[in-house]
């Protein structure tokens, strides 16, 4: 129990690290490969089977010996990706079922498997091609077709694991020959649409060959891959015209809000040095003297005649006494 209670912990962080590792120390041998078998195992540990079991057990009500009858009486073998998006009518496979299944109540417990619609595509903002410098995006979206607008996944669909589970989804974009995942995402909502924009910038004109994969951590033959490609034209081979909308145009003529802040910092500094003059010329006003301050002043330094003879008158009969 404790190891089915601590299993999904463990199988994602064993996920993640295969994912990391080589980011990070360079190890070529541990990559793709060895992050899509440990995604596989976790198939087949969540579904309660082994790695070479018919992966139509996986539906309640269907035993490993009915499995097997049903893809040799089938002319053609499906994946249980490609059955689960047919109607009912046209899932001919289940018509096979014996007598004492209910066909009804096997197709009412399949269609609660996932119905996953799996994007890719490349493109640049505002701009028909992809040239040399741009900055791409590639894009990859997962739509959960068996879910209708505001409805969620409802935990994962297993004959033998006892606990809550909820579906993981990984995304890779790799290269399949260098054993290289470039990009890597991990889906784990519940809603109908999800997506993640990669982002990267590519210098050489040229085609890009990548490949998608999709898989699901809960259940098995439900992957998905896909080829990929885009074409990086040259640099300056497409001619491009900037489009300014009016309304950017008018913004052109304003200040920025830099410039506005300069202009109001300039129109407070000019407000001070108006004050600051407006107060020198009061406190000089104030330090001017009068006309009666200046008659006084000049009566002080001619002084009184009267006593500069007296004391003069003084002085000489001083000298007489001596």
């Amino acid at each position: 129990i404790y190891v089915l209670q601590n299993a999904q912990k463990t199988i994602a962080d064993l996920i993640d690290f295969a994912i990391k590792i080589p980011r990070v120390r360079g190890i070529k041998f541990i990559g793709l490969r060895a992050s899509t078998i440990l995604i596989e195992f976790s198939q087949t540990f969540y579904q309660g089977m082994w790695e070479n079991n018919n992966p139509f057990i996986q539906i309640p009500g269907i035993s490993e010996e009915v499995a097997g009858k049903l893809l040799k009486k089938g002319k053609k073998q499906q994946s249980l990706q490609e059955l689960r998006k047919l109607p009912h009518e046209e899932r001919k496979i289940f018509s096979s079922l014996p007598n004492e299944i209910d066909i009804e109540q096997v197709n009412k417990a399949f269609d609660k498997f996932p119905n996953i619609k799996f994007t890719v595509d490349a493109y640049v903002e505002d701009s028909e091609h992809i040239v040399a410098g741009d900055l791409i995006s590639v894009r990859v979206r997962i739509v959960r077709e068996d879910l209708k607008d505001k409805e969620e996944a409802s935990p994962i669909v297993s004959k033998t694991y006892p606990f809550c589970k909820q579906e993981r989804w990984w995304v890779f974009l790799a290269s399949e020959k260098d054993n290289i995942i470039i990009f890597y995402k991990q889906f784990t909502g519940r809603q109908k649409v999800q997506e993640e924009v990669f982002k990267f910038r590519e210098a050489q004109a040229g085609k890009i060959y990548m490949k998608a994969f999709l898989k699901c951590d809960s259940y098995k033959d439900f992957d998905q891959e896909q080829d990929f490609s885009f074409e990086i034209l040259p640099e300056g081979s497409v001619k491009r015209e900037v489009f300014i909308h009016p309304e950017d145009a008018k913004l052109d003529k304003e200040p920025s809000l830099f410039g506005q802040l300069m202009m109001g910092l300039k129109g407070q500094d000019g407000e001070s040095e108006e004050e600051e003059e407006e107060e020198e010329d009061q406190n000089a006003q104030k330090q001017k003297p009068s006309k009666k301050d200046i008659i006084h002043s000049d009566e002080e330094e001619e002084g009184n005649p009267d006593e500069e003879e007296s004391e003069g008158e003084i002085s000489t009969k001083k000298k007489s006494k001596k």
